[in-house]
């Protein structure tokens, strides 16, 4: 018997964890490029603006990448691409270390890590955890109680015949924006 079987916690649960930490790992790199320009200019004297057209190249490569990725997933599966990715990543990142110059933050940045690199995690990721959560836990995850147990009537209810889910999402959407704009306009 694992521990998650033990705590009564579901394994999808634990696949969901660490999506959430592989998406926040992957995306380190986009959210602290800013970090780095100033010791590129310092270390190579490039210019700002030539370093930051990587950060332009990573986000204008991984949109089609993100479509091939999509593709790439539905017909060989999203876990081998996620390996692949992953690799990418950690090379790319570890040869970042080593660029000598300018085509090289390029394409090691622009191309591997920030495009394809980026562009796997944030197309696979959604799907395996998805995935885990249709398969491994069934109707039961969208269910309240043991009234959709087999033979029974289930609880769901689709989207088109109830207006329960379109007011919550309207409500998730009006806190969400209420909290950005309190947050926003409270004084600092």
């Amino acid at each position: 018997m694992t521990s998650t079987q033990k705590a009564g916690l579901h394994y999808a649960w634990v696949i969901l964890a660490a999506a959430c930490v592989l998406s926040i790992v992957s995306r380190a790199d986009s959210a602290s490029f800013a970090v780095f320009v100033d010791p590129l200019v310092e270390r190579f004297d490039w210019k700002r603006g030539d370093i930051s057209l990587a950060y332009s190249l990573a986000f204008l490569c991984s949109m089609p990448a993100m479509l091939a990725f999509g593709w790439l997933g539905d017909r060989y599966g999203a876990r081998a691409l996620m390996i692949g990715a992953s690799l990418m990543i950690s090379a790319g990142t570890v040869l970042l270390g080593m660029i000598q110059d300018l085509w090289h933050l390029y394409v090691l940045y622009g191309v591997f890590v920030g495009a394809f690199g980026n562009a796997a995690f944030m197309v696979l990721l959604p799907v395996i955890v998805t995935r885990w959560f249709e398969k491994k836990m069934g109707s039961r995850s969208a269910s309240t109680g043991p009234r959709s147990a087999p033979g029974r009537p289930s609880s769901r209810r689709s989207s088109a015949g109830s207006s329960r889910p379109v007011a919550g999402n309207r409500r998730s959407w009006c806190s969400v924006s209420a909290s950005a704009w309190f947050s926003s306009s409270s004084p600092r």
